[in-house]
């Protein structure tokens, strides 16, 4: 008797923030409305869409479902997982924007802002540490 075993060799990525500093710092993320109807089209329900981004760490302050915006908070010594899927890297298609407040505002309004702000720092692994 032969036994065929098959294994998904499809690889995952991760980009978080990483708060260093002595204080809390707010993320505050703006989402693309027409991804997350894209997605939700596809049949990725919303719920589970938004609650993905819910439940990565940190502390949710509130989220505008109209808007699209969530806010939340990251204590010191504390990470929030912004994106995550299978690939080689994060493309962080669901956002518009996102904004850290922190000892400096961090601004960042475009997808290339975005990614350049989230440094490789091993394979399929992106950081945005605060300090």
């Amino acid at each position: 008797m032969m036994t065929l075993t098959i294994q998904s060799c499809d690889y995952g990525y991760s980009a978080k923030v990483i708060n260093n500093s002595k204080t809390d710092i707010l993320i505050e993320m703006k989402f693309d409305k027409a991804i997350m109807k894209e997605q939700i089209m596809k049949g990725r329900p919303y719920k589970n869409n938004i609650e993905t981004f819910m439940n990565q760490g940190g502390i949710l302050i509130s989220f505008d479902t109209i808007n699209q915006i969530s806010k939340r908070k990251i204590r010191p010594n504390e990470s929030y997982i912004v994106d995550e899927g299978l690939g080689g890297r994060p493309d962080f298609s669901e956002f518009i924007s996102i904004i850290i407040y922190s000892q400096d505002t961090l601004v960042l309004d475009s997808k290339v802002k975005i990614e350049e702000a989230f440094k490789k720092i091993k394979a399929r692994t992106f950081v945005l540490e605060i300090k």
